[in-house]
Order: C-alpha cells, then structure tokens, then sequence
C-alpha cells in the first residue's frame, strides 16, 4: 500500500515569503528597466521627440474656431491623458500626405485619452478645410482655426506641419515629427507622458 505523505500548508501572509517577493519583484523591474529605457529611447529618436525649453502652458487665453465659426477655449478640448497640436494648412504637401494616416488614428488613440487638435493657420478658411477634407475622404480629424499668431509664437510654431505634445495638466513639453505610418506610432503616444521625465 503506498504512503500518503501530508505536508504541512504553508502559513498564509508568511513574513518571509512575503519579503522575498518584493525583492524578486524589484530585481526583476531593475532588470528590465534598461531595456525599457533602451525602447523610449528608440522611440524618441525615431519620431523626433524634442524638449521646449519654454513649457507654454494652454490657458484659456487660448482662443480657437471650429468650421462654423463658433469661438472655443483651447484648454478647455484637451485630452484627459495627453493632446497633441498638430499645426497645418491646406496648402501643406506633407500635411496632405499625413492626415489620412491620422485620421485613421485618431479613434483608437481617443479611446485611450490622448487628443490630437489640429489647428490649422488664421488664414485657411472653413471652406477651404472642408474641401480639403472631402478631396482626401478625411472623416474622423475635427480640425479647428488658429484665431491669431500667439499660439504659434508662443509655442514656436514656424513651419508645418508641426506637432507639439501638450501634457495633462496642460503644459506644453515636446516638439515631435511622428512617423505616422510606424507601426510603433500608438507606443509613442502612450509612453509619452513616462517619456516626458527623460526629455
């Protein structure tokens, strides 16, 4: 007949045990930090991720139009995790090759709190847009119009299109060139806000 042999249970909230978890957990997150840090670095230099040396916080000084020409507050269409500016014109080569990607973006990146504004120059009209819109099928980008020069001057808008991260709290933190066909584009944005404290 074969012996049954019966341990005895462990203790539960065992002090040892419990130590000796931390500590394994900490090694391990030591051990993968470099790789992370390795990662958010490959990311800032692919998409060209730079510091404002000047954080312009989004006040409601801020003043914007949407198409039809109603007055909004900038600070008050910010994203609950992070929002981006992205300054163009209709007349931009590049913005017309990128704003269908965006477009396409844009819903899943909103699901998970990041905003992306485009603001386009005081002097593109909602006609102007629209038309623009309808030529390149764009269905889910909510363009709104600069009302005057400060925002670009404050925030060193001069060429387009130009994309500038813009934390929860509102402060202006990075000048970025996304790559918005990279498959990484959605880490990019959702690391953002770590990669803020090594910019």
């Amino acid at each position: 007949m074969t012996k049954i042999l019966n341990f005895p249970s462990p203790k539960k909230n065992n002090p040892f045990v419990v130590k000796v978890m931390v500590v394994t957990l900490i090694l391990l997150a030591a051990l993968k930090l470099p790789e992370l840090m390795d990662n958010r670095s490959a990311l800032l230099k692919k998409h060209a991720v730079f510091p404002i040396s000047n954080q312009t916080k989004i006040t409601e000084d801020y003043l914007v139009y949407d198409l039809n020409g109603n007055s909004l507050k900038l600070s008050e269409m910010l994203g609950e995790n992070l929002t981006i500016l992205a300054f163009w014109a209709t007349w931009c080569g590049y913005c017309a090759e990128e704003m269908p990607v965006m477009d396409e973006t844009i819903p899943y990146l909103q699901k998970h709190g990041i905003n992306i504004i485009p603001v386009a120059r005081g002097d593109d009209t909602p006609e102007k847009i629209k038309q623009f819109f309808k030529r390149g099928n764009i269905k889910n980008v909510e363009s709104v119009i600069a009302s005057s020069r400060l925002l670009h001057k404050d925030l060193g808008v001069a060429s387009y299109p130009t994309f500038i991260a813009i934390d929860k709290d509102g402060i202006a933190f990075a000048n970025l060139r996304p790559n918005w066909e990279a498959s990484d584009i959605y880490s990019l944005f959702e690391q953002m806000q770590e990669m803020k404290r090594e910019l």
